[in-house]
């Protein structure tokens, strides 16, 4: 991004309190029973985060950079993210939720470069990665997948092997960029 000292040390001061505000009233009665309360508190950090993402974007274009791709992947991803932030606030809403995050794994992924050529190139440590995140994955489900209807069930498979690949293509990205596990 484009921001100064200053001006990364003020964003991650609003980011910061924007958090507390959240631990401190959006998780907490009688602020939690609030529904427009909690969406507002529980989105505001990642708005934050939109705010400035799209005012790099906008910085770019007016330098006219050609290169913003992984910018418009990036503001298009946590756009869906506090979609599905605030349709969980609402059970009725929970599907549309998950369907928003399932969209922001594969946009991190994208944004990782993740993609079939990583299972073509990938050596024995981005195996070992794959598998350990794998199991990791497989386990989270299994521990709550008694709790989810049969509609669920399968939608919440699906996002967990979204997000392990996201999280798989983001180390070995940097596990590519640095040459070292």
């Amino acid at each position: 991004m484009v921001l100064y000292d200053t001006e990364w040390q003020l964003f991650v001061v609003k980011y910061v309190v924007l958090c507390k505000l959240y631990l401190f009233l959006g998780i907490r009665p009688p602020f939690s029973e609030k529904p427009l309360v909690k969406v507002i508190t529980k989105c505001g950090p990642i708005i934050l985060l939109i705010t400035a993402v799209a005012m790099d974007v906008v910085h770019k274009r007016s330098q006219s950079t050609d290169d913003i791709t992984k910018e418009l992947i990036l503001l298009s991803a946590l756009v869906f993210s506090v979609i599905g932030d605030a349709c969980l606030v609402y059970p009725s809403c929970f599907l549309l939720g998950l369907l928003s995050f399932a969209v922001t794994q594969v946009l991190y992924a994208a944004l990782f470069e993740g993609g079939p050529h990583l299972f073509v190139d990938a050596d024995r440590g981005s195996i070992a990665a794959a598998a350990t995140i794998g199991t990791i994955s497989l386990t989270v489900y299994l521990g709550v997948v008694s709790n989810m209807s049969k509609v669920t069930k399968p939608l919440g498979f699906l996002y967990c092997c979204l997000i392990s690949f996201m999280l798989w293509s983001a180390i070995v990205k940097v596990q590519r960029e640095t040459n070292d596990w």
